[in-house]
């Protein structure tokens, strides 16, 4: 077991802490009896299962309860709440765990670092028009001063002090908008192969999943099989898109390269890629 004072474990231990009693001694043995799960603060916002559920090999299997938080004991009081998100935006066979932990400071953690990502600015996803609303607002208020009109009518004058100005305050307007309006992700946030009709097939698979915890989780009914439908067409139609927009982008990569188009091949690249740099040697 490792030296650390705060441990967060989480994820598919392959076992129920509450009914496999061997191997959770077993697991207690390994760990020097210093990790706790966090399941005695597990929310369940489904009054019909009768344990909780994390994994299910299909809609109609009943389920188990095999995926865990785990935290060592000085950090059991800090466990705000845990609990399961079941959606049907998860084509996964595994239910996604959420454990929320308060702590008093991050820099009381042992070895924290933050990790600096690239983020770029997706204009293709931008609200231009609100962009351009505001940066209307914005740069009708800069003013111009007298000293700079009076250069642009040829007069002699000492104007650098207020093209500074000026420059500076067209770069901050730019900036603004472009903060409130534009998203800012990591490379690969967004899917090139996404589309409305995913949206609408991934909206259909929730959909009918919600409607299978309203009608109590029936089996073997029209419900089922209204899940079984909506999450199979939308876990198809995301690897078909996916393939079909790789093929793509493969072949108008090749395309440009037989072209010898260096700089339109890199600008396909990144606005595919997100603008990831390359390091030439």
């Amino acid at each position: 077991m490792c030296a650390c004072r705060y441990v967060i474990v989480g994820g598919d231990f392959n076992f129920n802490f509450e009914l496999d009693d061997k191997v959770r001694d077993l697991f207690d043995i390994v760990t020097d009896n210093s990790l706790v799960t966090c399941n005695g603060l597990l929310e369940c916002d489904d009054c019909s299962l009768t344990h909780p559920v994390t994994f299910r090999h299909n809609v109609a299997h009943s389920g188990t309860f095999i995926d865990h938080f785990c935290v060592t004991r000085n950090l059991k009081h800090s466990v705000v709440k845990s609990y399961i998100i079941d959606s049907g935006a998860n084509l996964s066979d595994h239910l996604p765990v959420c454990t929320e932990i308060k702590c008093d400071s991050v820099n009381s953690m042992n070895d924290h670092r933050e990790i600096d990502y690239k983020r770029h600015f997706r204009w293709d996803k931008a609200d231009v028009l609100s962009y351009y609303h505001t940066m209307y607002s914005i740069l009708s208020q800069i003013p111009v001063s007298e000293e700079l009109l009076n250069c642009l009518k040829w007069l002699s004058c000492n104007a650098q002090s207020g093209v500074d100005y000026v420059y500076n305050s067209l770069v901050n307007a730019l900036s603004a908008a472009a903060e409130a309006w534009v998203p800012r992700t990591k490379p690969g946030f967004y899917k090139a192969w996404w589309n409305e009709t995913l949206t609408e097939l991934k909206q259909a698979s929730v959909e009918a999943h919600d409607l299978r915890k309203v009608c109590g989780r029936l089996k073997q009914d029209d419900v089922f099989m209204q899940i079984k439908r909506a999450k199979l067409a939308y876990k198809q139609a995301i690897k078909t898109n996916r393939v079909d927009k790789e093929s793509y982008f493969s072949d108008e990569l090749n395309d440009l390269l037989l072209n010898k188009d260096v700089p339109g091949f890199w600008r396909s690249w990144n606005a595919k890629m997100g603008g990831v740099e390359i390091s030439h040697q």
